[in-house]
């Protein structure tokens, strides 16, 4: 309720050469505070002091009740939403650490427990986070896993060869005559063709696992895509005489069939891979159709040719599995990854 310092009465009177005291009352007369201004004796100014009094000590001294009590109660509501900040976000990271932590020392043991809490806030957001990183390591787990034993099943057969061939060169107690000597060398050259086929493939494999991930995805034109590469395998001197039929359906009211995302040199390596294995083995006519279907984009290339082996059909999409006979002709050595 003062005004600013130099507008009070005794500062005045001290700016103008006398020292002038005054004593100042609350309205409830318990706190009284006495003012003094001194004219500076070297110069212009002033000194200004005040002196608060016993009373005002004493009135403090009053409320000691009432700020002891406003002490408890903030200590309290303070222990209160400390235990309620660690329930509620301090307690669910513990219990993925420990779930984490369980599956880090037994990393062969079942999947942890679901890491997915069922909250809408960030914590079930990094909840829900954490769940999808521990899905993805175990399917990769699982996928180097299914690689690995899927590469040393395909790699049993050759390995086989050529241990037998070695036992039957080293057991033979006399020369081999020339068709003993050249079956035993085709055996060892298929062998180590099968081999090497595989070896690569599985190196194709991990560069694809690694580079598809992570490959930009662009807006693919598949009805464009598909009359480029059509027309190339049509100008392919094993296509004479095969009749090679393209159809591309569209949605009323559609200008073209539809486009995807994805990579664009990796669609068309699939399109190519299986119309090289229609083209292997048809007999005179393979037909490739394009076409909406259900909200999806369907692609089907169908060829007159054998078609799979009834026992094999379960099989065709399993790793490193081929089943070509030895005399189609194709020259196309199958590596089970198209």
């Amino acid at each position: 309720s003062l005004p600013a310092e130099p507008d009070r009465p005794e500062v005045r009177a001290a700016l103008g050469g006398n020292q002038r005291g005054l004593w100042r009352f609350a309205e409830d007369s318990r706190m009284f505070i006495y003012y003094l201004a001194q004219p500076l004796p070297d110069g212009p100014g002033v000194l200004y002091l005040t002196s608060v009094s016993r009373r005002t000590v004493r009135a403090l001294y009053d409320l000691r009740f009432q700020m002891l009590k406003l002490t408890l109660i903030l200590a309290a509501v303070a222990a209160l939403m400390g235990l309620w900040l660690g329930w509620r976000f301090v307690n669910p990271l513990i219990k993925i650490q420990q779930r984490i932590g369980a599956y880090l020392r037994r990393p062969q043991g079942p999947a942890p427990t679901s890491l997915a809490l069922k909250r809408k806030d960030e914590m079930g957001d990094l909840s829900r986070g954490f769940q999808e990183l521990v899905d993805r390591l175990r399917q990769q787990q699982e996928q180097a896993a299914g690689t690995a034993g899927d590469l040393a099943h395909d790699l049993k057969g050759p390995i086989a060869t050529v241990s037998a061939t070695a036992e039957l060169l080293q057991s033979a107690s006399t020369p081999l005559d020339e068709e003993r000597r050249q079956t035993l060398a085709s055996s060892l050259a298929d062998s180590a063709r099968h081999m090497n086929r595989s070896v690569e493939g599985m190196l194709e494999l991990a560069r694809l696992d690694q580079s598809l991930g992570s490959a930009e995805r662009t807006a693919v034109d598949l009805e464009q895509l598909l009359r480029r590469v059509v027309g190339e395998i049509e100008a392919d001197p094993r296509a004479a005489g095969v009749k090679l039929e393209l159809h591309i359906e569209t949605a009323a009211g559609a200008a073209s069939a539809a486009g995807v995302l994805g990579v664009e040199q990796q669609l068309e390596r699939l399109v190519r891979n299986l119309l090289d294995n229609a083209l292997a083995f048809c007999e005179s006519r393979i037909s490739v159709t394009l076409g909406p279907n259900d909200g999806a984009l369907v692609l089907t290339i169908c060829d007159d040719g054998p078609g799979v082996a009834e026992g094999n059909r379960d099989k065709v999409f399993v790793r490193f599995f081929s089943s070509r006979p030895s005399d189609d002709g194709a020259g196309l050595p199958g590596t089970g990854l198209g």
